[in-house]
């Protein structure tokens, strides 16, 4: 498993945070964290390198919602922020055609979801 992979599983567990001394107990050298945030895969948000966040966006309250008790982004969010990053767009359009065929989106969503995604594979 990776080092980031790791961390994800920490960092899920302690509302998106993780720290340094996280990634010593799991035997990750502190050189690795600086480097998944030197290449922006983590962001640091305590000073002096010892606390990250796995991914921070400044969100409205209409762009989040609860699972688990835990605070995530809402589905449109989450998929739009996966077209932004690059995450394939045959995986993109898979889960924008079965959540809508859920009601997970609306007719709206889906198709604006669809619409940004096709705009970014030009």
């Amino acid at each position: 498993m990776t080092a980031r992979a790791q961390l994800w599983d920490v960092a899920v567990e302690q509302y998106g945070l993780f720290t340094v001394a996280d990634g010593d107990a799991l035997g990750i050298e502190r050189a690795a964290v600086w480097m998944l945030a030197s290449l922006g895969k983590v962001e640091q948000v305590a000073s002096g390198g010892e606390g990250y966040v796995v991914h921070y966006v400044d969100l409205t309250e209409g762009e989040v919602g609860w699972w688990n008790q835990i605070r995530t982004v809402t589905l449109p969010v989450a998929i739009g922020q996966c077209i932004v990053t690059g995450l394939p767009g045959y995986l993109l359009r898979q889960a924008t055609a079965v959540a809508a065929d859920r009601g997970d989106l609306t007719p709206v969503q889906a198709q604006d979801l669809t619409a940004r995604l096709a705009a970014r594979d030009v």
